[in-house]
């Protein structure tokens, strides 16, 4: 089975990662890393962005973009399954895969407008997104998170999505609960996918 394990974490052992690996290595899946810290993506940039729009003449910086875009979007077409770890960096998303959605996110390539709406160009297949929080935020004007990265998943076309929370881990008393949910959670998403995936 081929996993798509994306790691936008700054850190590099950092507790979303942790708990994905240890369900997987727990089940013996063999997976692959995007990890885009180490193997970051740029900026957005006028450039790039009419790069991806345009397809002849290309700059050899648009012609970069292009080939790392197609690249990143190929890895999502042949993955079997996909998990994201989301931890919160001041209510938000990590920078870096900002920058990652903006180069999957290709017109006519992962997604179309109609008449009807935008259409996600994507294969739907499983994906767990894993987001771990130092305080509680789900619910409440503090998640910058969970709607916005939800709606950009629709977008492309990846809808088949599992969401695994793993908040307090700031906070002693909150930590040792969390986590053990959220790997209980994660291990039953894994076993689950592979049954329907069979």
């Amino acid at each position: 089975m081929n996993t798509l394990v994306i790691k936008s974490s700054i850190l590099s052992q950092s507790s979303s990662f942790q708990l994905v690996t240890d369900a997987l290595e727990a089940s013996s899946e063999t997976y692959r890393i995007r990890d885009l810290m180490s193997q970051p993506i740029p900026y957005l940039t006028e450039e790039v962005f009419l790069g991806f729009r345009e397809e002849t003449p290309l700059s050899e910086t648009q012609q970069q973009a292009r080939r790392l875009s197609d690249e990143l979007i190929e890895e999502l077409k042949t993955a079997d399954r996909i998990i994201l770890t989301l931890p919160m960096y001041n209510f938000d998303i990590p920078a870096q895969l900002k920058s990652y959605f903006d180069f999957i996110a290709r017109a006519g390539v992962t997604f179309k407008y109609t008449a009807q709406g935008p259409i996600g160009l994507l294969p739907s297949k499983p994906l767990l997104v894993v987001a771990t929080r130092g305080g509680r935020h789900l619910g409440t004007e503090r998640d910058g998170q969970s709607d916005s990265v939800t709606a950009f998943l629709n977008f492309v076309g990846l809808s088949d999505q599992t969401w695994v929370y793993a908040e307090g881990l700031s906070q002693s008393e909150l930590q040792v609960k969390a986590l053990k949910e959220a790997s209980h959670s994660i291990g039953a998403w894994v076993k689950s996918s592979e049954l329907i995936l069979a």
